[in-house]
């Protein structure tokens, strides 16, 4: 009986805890700061992203994986968003309490998905993207969280 009780209030103890630190978890934010492009050949070319990642929380987050999907927008349809890539980037990023980290994100494009986007820049000299998806945190706890963004690249750099 002292047994089962000393274990009922452990688990009781133990979830609290876990519960804290749980809700003491504040989501980072993700946001885009800077594209480029990176090279033209003659089937696709590479585009650089610079991702940010801001740690709100008083720990240091470790990241491990970054998820992304790129869309355009069609030139000739307001309402309609083109796929561009699709992947992932596995890099170990370490961000402190209150820091922001800078991760380069390299992503590759052939001109079959890219169209929409070469047309743009040939006919404005700019292209509005929006990327969606998440980054595998795995310090302190282990979660992943959702990031989406939206703007626009120009031969310039991106707005």
């Amino acid at each position: 009986m002292r047994i089962g009780r000393f274990v009922a209030i452990g688990v009781v103890a133990l979830s609290t805890v876990v519960g804290a630190c749980s809700s003491a978890f504040r989501q980072p934010q993700v946001t885009i700061t800077d594209a480029r492009l990176g090279g033209v050949g003659m089937r696709g070319g590479l585009v650089y992203f610079d991702v940010a990642v801001h740690n709100p929380n008083h720990y240091t987050l470790r990241a491990t994986n970054f998820t992304y999907d790129l869309r355009v927008l069609d030139p000739n349809n307001a309402d309609n968003w083109l796929p561009f890539a699709v992947g992932n980037f596995d890099k170990d990023v370490r961000v402190g309490s209150g820091e922001t980290t800078t991760v380069e994100v390299p992503i590759s494009f052939d001109y079959n998905t890219g169209q929409a986007a070469v047309r743009s820049v040939m006919e404005r000299g700019t292209f509005n993207y929006r990327v969606t998806g998440k980054v595998k945190v795995t310090e302190p706890l282990s979660r992943t969280v959702p990031y989406a963004h939206a703007g626009v690249v120009s031969l310039a750099g991106i707005r």
